[in-house]
């Protein structure tokens, strides 16, 4: 009886594997998998002479699998399959030395380890130590598509060379990064690219010595490192271009040049560090041609409800104020648990010294708290009452003592519109801050607030209103749009009252 070979579609590749290339190997659907492993399983019942070795927990089965007892080697050829534990080879050659515990696979190979799916030309692979080397190989990791002509990899680090990366899965991707090296840390959620280009389509635009890309931080926005623009009535009209540097997971942050309109160059950077998941913290460094030298040292102790800020700075602008804190010390509680069921509350005390540039140095010691919870839904929508209370005092015998209520409610029409309508109110009022950017827009009139959203397939269109109800004067009107250029985002903002306009684009990444 004849044997049954599946050729697998790397075997014939002699250039680097492509996402471009679909009928290849950057996605492997789950029809073509699962009709692999159809033919694969059948091809044992309809020929019996395919074979099955078993050593040391290990499962080798392969239409001919022949074992050398002195070079404690066993080959085998034609549809094969090498499983151990919960790490699955399969190629249309593979040879496995029992000594040493490694799989070598030779003419194609698809590897499923860790729960990722990774296709190739070569590996070599130690059952030991779950770490192996390959060639020419392409594979998904949440939702981004890699590929490398080297490939080193192990529990801890995904290591390509001659590489590149996208999160757009069209045949023809709108954007791509290609690298001399890229290291994935599968347990941080990270990927780090190493001098190479941001393409757009088929055009190198941009080179990137260092790109981050953080799948761990929601609040990450995976910026392209395409200039941001921006404009407000300080700076004027800046562009700024940042870009990454990386050390480790626990040392890196980003360098960047602006050009201000109102202030002409600018210089800076910023560095994160990490020395365990509580304890985190991001130092600044800025200059531009007016102000000169700014920044500051914040220092995070992050809890599942609560967290510790320490901030030490130096003029930082904070509304249009050049603000210094030596230093502060700010404890924050979130989505506290009440006393009474279905009612939360956010707290923040803060302790610290402020100064503020043109007005003075003051000791500062903050209270606030806030009372909040979601009544049942009914027709109307969702309605949510909040209580408020915010204390302060300062060293030079100042207080401001503010006691606020509001109630919102939140509405969504249908897939295509929804709305959110809030009232604010002051029940009582005592003093004020000494300082002009704690005093910035302040009013303590009455305030009704608009929210409306309208998506027209992946873009999001956004308009909230603030109004004075004692002469329903406007106090914000704010245009937003979101664009979902399918894989990366443009955003448009316009702060129409305060004369703010930003424009920035992120990856869309995970969906």
């Amino acid at each position: 009886m004849s044997k049954v070979k599946i050729p697998h579609p790397l075997a014939r590749q002699d250039t680097p594997l492509s996402h471009w290339e679909r009928g290849g190997i950057f996605s492997i659907s789950g029809v073509r998998v699962f009709l692999v492993f159809v033919i694969f399983n059948l091809s044992f019942v309809i020929f019996p002479q395919s074979a099955l070795a078993q050593i040391k927990g290990l499962t080798v089965n392969g239409n001919d699998v022949s074992y050398d007892k002195d070079d404690h080697i066993i080959e085998a050829s034609g549809s094969v399959e090498v499983v151990y534990k919960d790490v699955k080879v399969w190629g249309e050659h593979i040879i496995y030395d029992t000594q040493k515990d490694i799989v070598h696979a030779d003419r194609g190979f698809v590897l499923f380890y860790q729960g990722l799916t990774i296709e190739g030309q070569t590996l070599d692979y130690n059952e030991r130590t779950y770490a192996g080397t390959a060639s020419k190989v392409a594979f998904t990791y949440r939702n981004i598509f890699l590929s490398g002509d080297e490939f080193r990899f192990d529990k801890e680090k995904f290591a390509l060379k001659n590489s590149s990366f996208t999160t757009c899965d069209l045949p023809d991707p709108h954007y791509h990064v290609t690298a001399k090296d890229i290291n994935v840390y599968p347990e941080i959620g990270w990927l780090v690219a190493y001098w190479g280009f941001f393409w757009l389509d088929r055009f190198p635009v941009v080179p990137v010595p260092t790109y981050i890309y953080d799948f761990s931080d929601e609040s990450a926005r995976n910026l392209p490192p395409f200039p941001e623009i921006n404009t407000d009535p300080d700076y004027g009209w800046y562009v700024t271009e940042r870009l990454a540097w990386y050390i480790r997971r626990e040392l890196s942050g980003t360098y960047s040049m602006s050009y201000y309109t109102n202030k002409g160059l600018g210089f800076g950077g910023e560095a994160s560090y990490l020395f365990n998941p509580q304890s985190r913290g991001n130092a600044r460094l800025y200059w531009n041609m007016t102000d000169g030298i700014y920044g500051g040292v914040t220092h995070r102790f992050k809890y599942p409800q609560y967290e510790i800020d320490a901030t030490l700075s130096s003029r930082e602008r904070i509304n249009y104020q050049k603000i210094s804190y030596y230093p502060n010390l700010e404890f924050k509680v979130r989505r506290g648990a009440g006393l009474i069921k279905g009612i939360k509350h956010d707290a923040d005390a803060a302790v610290g010294m402020v100064g503020e540039e043109g007005t003075g140095n003051y000791g500062e010691a903050k209270a606030a708290i806030n009372f909040y919870g979601d009544l049942p839904e009914n027709q109307y929508g969702l309605i949510t009452p909040s209580l408020g209370l915010d204390v302060r005092t300062y060293s030079n015998g100042a207080n401001w003592d503010v006691a606020t209520g509001r109630i919102d409610l939140s509405k969504k029409i249908s897939d295509l519109f929804s709305f959110g309508l809030g009232y604010s109110h002051y029940f009582s009022i005592f003093g004020q801050s000494p300082f002009l950017f704690e005093m910035y827009r302040w009013n303590p009139a009455d305030r009704f607030t608009t929210q409306w959203l309208f998506w027209l397939g992946e873009t999001k269109l956004e308009i909230a209103t603030s109004y004075f109800t004692s002469n329903w004067w406007a106090e914000d009107l704010d245009y937003a749009a979101y664009f979902r250029l399918h894989c990366y985002d443009l955003m448009l903002k316009y702060r129409s009252l305060r004369n703010e306009f930003s424009m920035g684009f992120s990856l869309a990444g995970e969906k």
